[in-house]
């Protein structure tokens, strides 16, 4: 520690460890939907309107991370007035702003029949949401259904890449920095894109299962097990990027190689070799591979939590772990997050609170149960 520079500090904090976070949960919400309503994978269609209902909910707050991060988040607008069009940084407006359009247009055609309907069995401010959300029709023919699917259908097929280059290019940002042995490294954005959809078909088994209960019915076995062989596979090709990563590093041995090697292996051990790939990816791996497990709801919200848990653990690491190397690559700081603060486990609480019950309201207005038979079979 005497080799740390006393102006040193962790500048991003567990706010930007958030951010990420948030973000992949947006993106891997999303692409379980797309696999509904582009590429017609009828198996997971009872889940499709709740992935995408999942990924607005997470859309629409993803950016406060960045908002509370900031000193003057006031100023948090100049991004989209004063537009910089070679800024990495800036490009999370522009593409925030796209990506948020599409989704909220696409929801809306999902569900106009819907409103449709509760508008004529609502009163007061709902009949007026409904009225909105129906688009001002009343028209429920089978044409008309038939042309809100085909716009589903493209707007779907926009928000795949888009959701690609929403959080792709967070990972982007962090491997483009040079001057950091920990960030720089091209499968970066490979990585982060990974463990977002890891983090996001997670989520979607945590929802599906407590809202299923929760609307007083039992979660589908097919259906558990459906997402948790789709799990197990995102699983296992982000464990393995995340390996090569990895192996390419100690093989390559750079002149950063000992600094990296003590930061991973030494100061985030517990982090990084327990949270990240023993609880977040090797034992959830080892549970979703017994048929038993994988069908049984209360085995995949625990194996979803530990996933969920090794992806922030994988954030943790990238966004503080790189940090901690001093300027002199010969010590390392240290950083808690306070417990209350602008910048403390509090204001990360406060956040998924508000995601928790934004997503109760959305699915009360929503009717995210799809009418359409829902398959019973297992694989």
């Amino acid at each position: 520690m005497e080799y740390v520079f006393p102006n040193e500090a962790v500048e991003w904090t567990i706010l930007i460890v958030t951010y990420p976070f948030v973000t992949g949960l947006v993106a891997g919400a999303f692409i379980v939907s797309a696999l509904v309503y582009v590429f017609n994978q009828e198996k997971f269609k009872p889940v499709g309107r709740l992935a995408l209902i999942t990924s607005l909910v997470f859309l629409f707050l993803s950016f406060l991370p960045l908002v509370a991060h900031l000193h003057q988040p006031q100023r948090a607008i100049e991004i989209m007035t004063r537009p910089n069009f070679s800024s990495a940084m800036a490009a999370f407006g522009y593409i925030y702003l796209f990506y948020l359009i599409v989704a909220m247009v696409e929801t809306v055609f999902l569900f106009r029949v819907n409103s449709v309907q509760r508008r004529d069995s609502s009163s007061g401010i709902l009949k007026i949401v409904y009225s909105l959300l129906s688009l001002g029709t009343k028209d429920i023919s089978g044409t008309a259904m038939s042309r809100d699917m085909k716009i589903v259908k493209v707007l779907a097929m926009i928000g795949v890449p888009t959701a690609v280059l929403f959080h792709g290019y967070v990972g982007f940002i962090f491997g483009a920095v040079k001057a950091n042995p920990v960030w720089s490294t091209p499968l970066m954005p490979v990585i982060f894109l990974m463990s977002a959809i890891v983090s996001g078909v997670a989520l979607l088994i945590i929802v599906y299962v407590g809202g299923s209960y929760f609307s007083g019915r039992k979660p589908l076995e097919s259906v558990v097990s459906n997402l948790g062989v789709l799990l197990g596979w995102f699983v296992l090709i982000d464990v393995s990027f995340h390996g090569l990563e990895e192996l390419y590093r100690a093989y390559e041995r750079t002149a950063s190689w000992p600094i990296v090697e003590q930061t991973l292996f030494g100061q985030l051990y517990w982090t990084h070799i327990w949270g990240e790939f023993i609880l977040g990816s090797f034992i959830p791996l080892a549970l979703i591979a017994i048929p038993r497990i994988r069908r049984s709801a209360k085995w995949m919200t625990l194996t979803s939590i530990l996933v969920l848990a090794g992806v922030f653990a994988m954030r943790w690491n990238v966004v503080i772990g790189a940090q901690l190397i001093s300027r002199t690559g010969q010590g390392f700081l240290t950083y808690t997050p306070p417990l209350i603060g602008r910048e403390s486990i509090v204001s990360v609480v406060a956040i998924f609170s508000m995601s928790l019950f934004l997503l109760i309201l959305l699915t009360s207005i929503f009717p995210w149960r799809d009418e359409t038979k829902e398959v019973k079979t297992l694989g």
